[in-house]
Protein backbone atom coordinates (compact mmCIF):
# COMPACT_ATOMS: atom_id res chain seq x y z
CA UNK A 1 0.00 0.00 0.00
CA UNK A 2 2.93 2.33 0.73
CA UNK A 3 4.27 2.19 -2.85
CA UNK A 4 0.78 2.60 -4.28
CA UNK A 5 0.20 5.65 -2.10
CA UNK A 6 3.50 7.19 -3.21
CA UNK A 7 2.48 6.70 -6.85
CA UNK A 8 -0.90 8.32 -6.18
CA UNK A 9 0.68 11.34 -4.49
CA UNK A 10 3.29 11.68 -7.23
CA UNK A 11 0.57 11.54 -9.85
CA UNK A 12 -1.40 14.22 -8.02
CA UNK A 13 1.72 16.40 -7.84
CA UNK A 14 2.96 16.03 -11.41
CA UNK A 15 -0.47 16.25 -13.06
CA UNK A 16 -1.69 19.16 -10.95
CA UNK A 17 -2.67 22.52 -12.42
CA UNK A 18 -0.28 24.22 -10.02
CA UNK A 19 2.64 22.20 -11.41
CA UNK A 20 1.65 23.21 -14.94
CA UNK A 21 1.38 26.84 -13.82
CA UNK A 22 4.81 26.85 -12.16
CA UNK A 23 6.47 25.16 -15.14
CA UNK A 24 4.87 27.75 -17.41
CA UNK A 25 6.14 30.62 -15.25
CA UNK A 26 9.57 29.06 -14.96
CA UNK A 27 9.79 28.56 -18.71
CA UNK A 28 8.67 32.13 -19.37
CA UNK A 29 11.65 33.32 -17.31
CA UNK A 30 14.25 30.89 -18.67
CA UNK A 31 13.13 30.92 -22.31
CA UNK A 32 12.93 34.72 -22.37
CA UNK A 33 16.66 34.70 -21.59
CA UNK A 34 17.16 32.78 -24.84
CA UNK A 35 15.58 35.61 -26.83
CA UNK A 36 17.17 38.51 -24.97
CA UNK A 37 20.69 37.09 -24.56
CA UNK A 38 21.45 33.75 -26.20
CA UNK A 39 20.17 34.52 -29.71
CA UNK A 40 21.95 37.91 -29.89
CA UNK A 41 25.13 36.14 -28.75
CA UNK A 42 24.62 33.50 -31.47
CA UNK A 43 24.29 36.27 -34.06
CA UNK A 44 27.51 37.82 -32.81
CA UNK A 45 29.23 34.43 -33.00
CA UNK A 46 28.23 34.22 -36.64
CA UNK A 47 29.81 37.59 -37.34
CA UNK A 48 32.97 36.49 -35.52
CA UNK A 49 33.27 33.47 -37.83
CA UNK A 50 32.18 35.17 -41.07
CA UNK A 51 34.26 38.30 -40.60
CA UNK A 52 37.15 36.37 -39.04
CA UNK A 53 37.64 38.64 -36.04
CA UNK A 54 41.27 38.06 -34.99
CA UNK A 55 40.86 38.91 -31.28
CA UNK A 56 37.47 37.32 -30.65
CA UNK A 57 36.40 33.74 -30.01
CA UNK A 58 32.83 32.39 -30.17
CA UNK A 59 30.87 32.51 -26.92
CA UNK A 60 29.90 29.02 -25.77
CA UNK A 61 26.73 27.63 -24.22
CA UNK A 62 28.57 27.33 -20.90
CA UNK A 63 29.09 31.09 -20.85
CA UNK A 64 25.63 32.15 -22.00
CA UNK A 65 23.04 29.79 -20.49
CA UNK A 66 20.93 31.14 -17.63
CA UNK A 67 22.79 29.19 -14.95
CA UNK A 68 26.07 30.92 -15.71
CA UNK A 69 25.05 34.54 -16.27
CA UNK A 70 24.08 35.62 -12.76
CA UNK A 71 23.95 39.33 -13.61
CA UNK A 72 21.01 39.01 -16.01
CA UNK A 73 17.53 39.87 -14.66
CA UNK A 74 16.08 36.50 -15.70
CA UNK A 75 18.73 34.59 -13.79
CA UNK A 76 18.36 36.71 -10.67
CA UNK A 77 14.55 36.55 -10.75
CA UNK A 78 14.49 32.78 -11.26
CA UNK A 79 16.89 31.98 -8.42
CA UNK A 80 15.35 34.61 -6.15
CA UNK A 81 11.88 33.07 -6.64
CA UNK A 82 13.24 29.50 -6.45
CA UNK A 83 11.66 28.56 -3.06
CA UNK A 84 8.30 29.95 -4.15
CA UNK A 85 8.38 28.08 -7.46
CA UNK A 86 9.39 24.89 -5.62
CA UNK A 87 6.60 25.13 -3.04
CA UNK A 88 3.62 26.08 -5.20
CA UNK A 89 3.10 22.77 -7.09
CA UNK A 90 2.28 20.48 -4.15
CA UNK A 91 3.56 21.77 -0.80
CA UNK A 92 0.17 23.03 0.34
CA UNK A 93 -1.73 19.81 -0.33
CA UNK A 94 -1.36 18.46 3.20
CA UNK A 95 -3.06 21.66 4.34
CA UNK A 96 -5.85 21.31 1.76
CA UNK A 97 -6.20 17.55 2.35
CA UNK A 98 -6.81 18.22 6.02
CA UNK A 99 -9.21 21.11 5.44
CA UNK A 100 -11.26 19.23 2.83
CA UNK A 101 -11.45 15.98 4.77
CA UNK A 102 -9.60 14.06 2.03
CA UNK A 103 -7.05 12.86 4.55
CA UNK A 104 -9.73 11.09 6.60
CA UNK A 105 -10.74 8.96 3.62
CA UNK A 106 -7.09 8.08 2.93
CA UNK A 107 -6.30 7.10 6.52
CA UNK A 108 -9.23 4.70 6.60
CA UNK A 109 -7.37 2.54 4.07
CA UNK A 110 -3.72 3.12 4.97
CA UNK A 111 -1.34 3.83 7.82
CA UNK A 112 -0.80 7.39 8.92
CA UNK A 113 2.98 7.17 8.58
CA UNK A 114 2.65 5.86 5.01
CA UNK A 115 0.52 8.85 4.04
CA UNK A 116 3.00 11.29 5.57
CA UNK A 117 5.93 9.60 3.84
CA UNK A 118 4.17 9.61 0.47
CA UNK A 119 3.26 13.28 0.89
CA UNK A 120 6.85 14.18 1.81
CA UNK A 121 8.35 12.29 -1.16
CA UNK A 122 5.86 13.73 -3.67
CA UNK A 123 6.43 17.27 -2.39
CA UNK A 124 10.20 16.83 -2.52
CA UNK A 125 10.18 15.49 -6.09
CA UNK A 126 7.68 18.05 -7.38
CA UNK A 127 9.74 20.88 -5.89
CA UNK A 128 12.90 19.58 -7.53
CA UNK A 129 11.24 19.12 -10.92
CA UNK A 130 9.66 22.58 -10.84
CA UNK A 131 13.15 24.11 -10.70
CA UNK A 132 15.32 21.79 -12.77
CA UNK A 133 13.01 21.37 -15.77
CA UNK A 134 13.04 25.08 -16.76
CA UNK A 135 16.81 25.24 -16.18
CA UNK A 136 17.42 22.10 -18.23
CA UNK A 137 15.26 23.33 -21.11
CA UNK A 138 17.15 26.63 -21.14
CA UNK A 139 20.44 24.71 -21.33
CA UNK A 140 19.19 22.48 -24.15
CA UNK A 141 17.88 25.40 -26.23
CA UNK A 142 21.05 27.42 -25.62
CA UNK A 143 23.09 24.44 -26.82
CA UNK A 144 21.11 24.49 -30.07
CA UNK A 145 22.31 28.02 -30.80
CA UNK A 146 25.79 28.09 -29.29
CA UNK A 147 28.89 25.86 -29.56
CA UNK A 148 29.84 23.49 -26.75
CA UNK A 149 33.58 24.02 -26.82
CA UNK A 150 35.32 22.89 -23.66
CA UNK A 151 35.80 26.02 -21.52
CA UNK A 152 39.26 27.54 -21.22
CA UNK A 153 40.65 29.13 -18.08
CA UNK A 154 41.40 32.31 -20.05
CA UNK A 155 37.72 32.82 -20.87
CA UNK A 156 35.37 34.90 -18.72
CA UNK A 157 34.03 32.58 -16.04
CA UNK A 158 33.37 33.21 -12.37
CA UNK A 159 34.64 29.70 -11.68
CA UNK A 160 38.29 29.64 -10.65
CA UNK A 161 40.77 26.91 -9.73
CA UNK A 162 39.65 26.87 -6.07
CA UNK A 163 35.94 26.47 -6.80
CA UNK A 164 33.96 23.28 -6.35
CA UNK A 165 34.46 20.81 -9.25
CA UNK A 166 36.48 23.41 -11.20
CA UNK A 167 38.65 20.73 -12.85
CA UNK A 168 35.51 18.94 -13.97
CA UNK A 169 34.08 22.17 -15.39
CA UNK A 170 37.16 22.79 -17.55
CA UNK A 171 37.33 19.18 -18.78
CA UNK A 172 33.76 17.80 -18.81
CA UNK A 173 31.47 20.83 -18.45
CA UNK A 174 28.22 19.00 -19.10
CA UNK A 175 28.93 16.57 -16.26
CA UNK A 176 29.64 19.60 -14.07
CA UNK A 177 26.29 21.14 -15.01
CA UNK A 178 24.43 17.87 -14.42
CA UNK A 179 26.00 17.73 -10.97
CA UNK A 180 24.80 21.24 -10.16
CA UNK A 181 21.33 20.53 -11.52
CA UNK A 182 21.17 17.59 -9.13
CA UNK A 183 22.17 19.91 -6.28
CA UNK A 184 19.43 22.33 -7.34
CA UNK A 185 16.92 19.47 -7.51
CA UNK A 186 17.72 18.21 -4.01
CA UNK A 187 17.90 21.63 -2.36
CA UNK A 188 14.70 22.81 -4.06
CA UNK A 189 12.94 19.63 -2.98
CA UNK A 190 13.88 20.25 0.64
CA UNK A 191 12.83 23.91 0.36
CA UNK A 192 9.39 22.71 -0.74
CA UNK A 193 9.17 20.40 2.29
CA UNK A 194 9.58 23.42 4.57
CA UNK A 195 6.02 24.31 3.62
CA UNK A 196 4.87 20.83 4.69
CA UNK A 197 6.35 21.36 8.13
CA UNK A 198 4.84 24.83 8.36
CA UNK A 199 1.41 23.47 7.38
CA UNK A 200 1.29 21.51 10.64
CA UNK A 201 0.94 24.73 12.63
CA UNK A 202 -0.24 27.45 10.22
CA UNK A 203 -3.93 28.09 9.60
CA UNK A 204 -3.61 30.02 6.35
CA UNK A 205 -2.84 28.42 3.00
CA UNK A 206 -1.05 31.51 1.70
CA UNK A 207 1.40 31.39 4.61
CA UNK A 208 2.13 27.74 3.91
CA UNK A 209 3.19 28.52 0.34
CA UNK A 210 5.15 31.67 1.05
CA UNK A 211 6.97 30.45 4.18
CA UNK A 212 10.00 28.93 2.33
CA UNK A 213 10.41 32.15 0.35
CA UNK A 214 10.29 34.32 3.49
CA UNK A 215 12.90 32.15 5.21
CA UNK A 216 15.05 32.24 2.07
CA UNK A 217 14.73 36.04 1.90
CA UNK A 218 15.55 36.44 5.59
CA UNK A 219 18.69 34.32 5.23
CA UNK A 220 19.74 36.32 2.18
CA UNK A 221 19.39 39.61 4.05
CA UNK A 222 21.09 38.31 7.19
CA UNK A 223 24.04 36.64 5.46
CA UNK A 224 24.53 39.59 3.11
CA UNK A 225 24.69 42.00 6.05
CA UNK A 226 27.30 39.75 7.67
CA UNK A 227 29.35 39.51 4.47
CA UNK A 228 28.74 35.76 4.20
CA UNK A 229 27.58 35.70 0.59
CA UNK A 230 29.05 32.25 -0.05
CA UNK A 231 26.56 30.82 2.44
CA UNK A 232 23.54 32.20 0.57
CA UNK A 233 21.56 29.60 -1.44
CA UNK A 234 20.68 32.37 -3.90
CA UNK A 235 24.31 32.27 -4.98
CA UNK A 236 25.61 28.74 -4.46
CA UNK A 237 22.67 27.20 -6.31
CA UNK A 238 23.77 29.00 -9.48
CA UNK A 239 26.28 26.80 -11.34
CA UNK A 240 28.04 29.81 -12.82
CA UNK A 241 28.59 31.53 -9.49
CA UNK A 242 30.72 28.76 -8.06
CA UNK A 243 31.50 27.99 -4.45
CA UNK A 244 34.85 27.25 -2.87
CA UNK A 245 33.61 24.96 -0.12
CA UNK A 246 31.41 21.95 -0.80
CA UNK A 247 30.67 21.73 2.92
CA UNK A 248 28.47 24.84 2.69
CA UNK A 249 26.12 23.10 0.26
CA UNK A 250 26.35 19.76 2.07
CA UNK A 251 25.66 21.10 5.57
CA UNK A 252 22.82 23.40 4.53
CA UNK A 253 21.17 20.63 2.51
CA UNK A 254 21.51 18.12 5.34
CA UNK A 255 20.17 20.67 7.81
CA UNK A 256 17.09 21.27 5.68
CA UNK A 257 16.53 17.56 5.15
CA UNK A 258 16.88 16.67 8.82
CA UNK A 259 14.71 19.53 10.09
CA UNK A 260 11.86 19.02 7.62
CA UNK A 261 11.82 15.23 7.75
CA UNK A 262 11.96 15.20 11.55
CA UNK A 263 9.22 17.80 11.86
CA UNK A 264 6.85 16.38 9.28
CA UNK A 265 7.52 12.64 9.40
CA UNK A 266 7.97 12.25 13.15
CA UNK A 267 6.22 15.13 14.87
CA UNK A 268 3.50 15.23 12.23
CA UNK A 269 2.67 11.55 12.54
CA UNK A 270 2.31 11.91 16.31
CA UNK A 271 0.05 14.94 16.02
CA UNK A 272 -3.72 14.80 15.94
CA UNK A 273 -4.41 16.08 12.44
CA UNK A 274 -8.21 16.03 12.49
Amino acid sequence: MKNKLIKIELSRAIKSKTMALVLFLGLVITVSQIFTYVIPIANFNERVVVDNYPMASPTTVFQAWIGNINILPQSYIFFALLPLLAAIPFADTFFTDRKSGYIKNVLIRTKKKDYFLAKYIATFISGGLAITIPLLINLIIAAMFLPSFVPEVTQSFAIGPTHLWSKLFFTHPYIYLIGFLMIDFIFSGFLATIALSISLVVEYRFMVIIAPFLIYLFLYSLLSSLGLNNYEPLYFLQPGYGTCDYRIILYETLFLGIITSTTFLISGVREDIY
